[in-house]
């Protein structure tokens, strides 16, 4: 999946080239001093995981907001996903319910099942977008469908 070292960290004498380690994130360089536009859709995806738990460096919802942010305008379902859910909590990004809306509902045409039956939740509420409660229910049922599958 991955050929070569994917992520060039910049003052430091650590690279990182499996999803493992990005993910652990055992540099102890930080992440900040990372080139973002080096790295790929799912390299920051795990940037901004490792930010958002806290693992081997200091935990941010602002930073793992900054990175899950490139993530999903690089297309990353998960990312888009999960900056959704920020936006929807204000968690390390201003509350703005349209934003989540907008990037749940990315990630769900993207297959994310998950976000499917966000979607339908937030339709069937309002939010960042008009009740739709037969959207809503449509959206559930499809998610229901999805897992049992």
């Amino acid at each position: 999946m991955f050929i070569g070292v994917l992520a060039l960290l910049l003052n430091s004498t650590c690279l990182i080239a499996t999803p493992e380690k990005r993910a652990k994130a055992t540099c102890q360089t930080n992440a900040s001093t990372v080139r973002g536009n080096a790295l790929t859709a799912e390299d920051q995806f795990l940037l901004g995981k490792g930010y958002a738990e806290g693992k081997g460096v200091d935990q941010s919802w602002t930073k793992a907001a900054e990175w899950w942010t490139k993530s999903a305008e690089g297309g990353e379902k998960r990312a888009q996903y999960n900056l959704g859910l920020l936006y929807n909590e204000g968690k390390g990004v201003q509350y703005d319910p349209q934003q989540a809306f907008q990037w749940i509902e990315k990630s769900s045409h993207q297959g994310n099942s998950r976000a499917t039956g966000l979607l339908g939740y937030f339709y069937s509420l309002g939010i960042g977008t008009p009740i739709d409660e037969n959207k809503g229910c449509l959206l559930y049922t499809s998610d229901a469908a999805d897992d049992l599958l």
